[in-house]
């Protein structure tokens, strides 16, 4: 409500620089609750007054996160749009972080497009400008990225290389849910190298992560994979316990899931009503 508030008081003073900003806030609470229709409106809407400004540097913020909108609705030719954008800002600013996260912004795009040269161009330009800022997380997560890229091209040695030096750098920042990721991963490639050993240990120490953390999703998944590597091996009765806990927690997702649906159906209905009042 303070937003919708805040918004009212800048109008009224025609406080530009308020209401693009309001605006952005806004924006913001829209996508955190799921509006992503809403949340577009009103960055499109800061994003012209910031234009108009020459507020750059909250410019590059504002069309990141239409980007992001577009990736979320799988729009990714769009998305590539803004956060192509967003670059080209972070370029005339010289922000080095600003422009790693918009290489790594635009391989992600390139990634879920299929497109897994043009992916892989950016994320490593992505990860030596991360490296140049001494930026861990950053560093990490382009190792990770560039590692999926390597095992869809099937280069799975080289994959194994980048989730070897993920892996390290999340442990040393104590990044646990891209370690378990990145362990997720690196069983993958031992599964698909057929050495199935070795893929249930990182597939147990990517679970004992996620059951750490509560990752209901994870622990579904992973229960799933390890399922399906113990059938491999014809331990059927390994692979039966596995998939039971598997079920178990899909189906409290689907529970969560249904619950949250309801409360971030009424958390809109209670958000619309009140800016209607504006």
């Amino acid at each position: 409500h303070y937003y919708f508030s805040a918004l009212n008081i800048y109008k009224n003073a025609h406080d530009t620089d308020g209401i693009g900003r309001s605006l952005s806030n806004l924006g913001i609470i829209y996508m955190e609750r799921g509006n992503l229709t809403k949340a577009l409106e009103r960055y499109l809407e800061a994003s012209k007054i910031k234009e108009k400004q020459q507020d750059k540097f909250f410019l590059s913020g504002i069309v990141t996160n239409i980007g992001q909108i577009y990736s979320k609705q799988k729009n990714y030719s769009q998305a590539l749009v803004y956060y192509s954008k967003a670059k080209k800002i972070n370029m005339h600013l010289k922000d080095k972080v600003g422009i790693a996260n918009s290489y790594s912004n635009i391989g992600s795009c390139y990634y879920n497009m299929g497109n897994f040269d043009s992916s892989l161009v950016n994320h490593l330009a992505a990860s030596e400008y991360y490296e140049e800022t001494k930026n861990k997380h950053g560093l990490a997560y382009a190792y990770n990225s560039i590692g999926e890229i390597y095992t869809k091209k099937e280069k799975r040695t080289d994959a194994l290389i980048q989730f070897e030096k993920a892996l390290l750098i999340r442990k040393e920042i104590g990044e646990r849910k891209g370690e378990l990721i990145t362990l997720y991963n690196i069983a993958d490639i031992y599964r698909s190298n057929q050495n199935y050993n070795q893929a249930i240990t990182y597939f147990n120490q990517s679970l004992a992560i996620a059951e750490e953390i509560h990752s209901t999703y994870s622990i579904s998944e992973i229960n799933y994979e390890l399922s399906s590597t113990y059938e491999i091996l014809k331990d059927y009765s390994k692979s039966l316990i596995y998939y039971k806990q598997h079920i178990k927690y899909k189906d409290s997702i689907f529970n969560k899931e249904s619950n949250d649906k309801l409360l971030t159906l009424e958390t809109q209905y209670e958000t619309e009503k009140k800016e209607k009042e504006i």
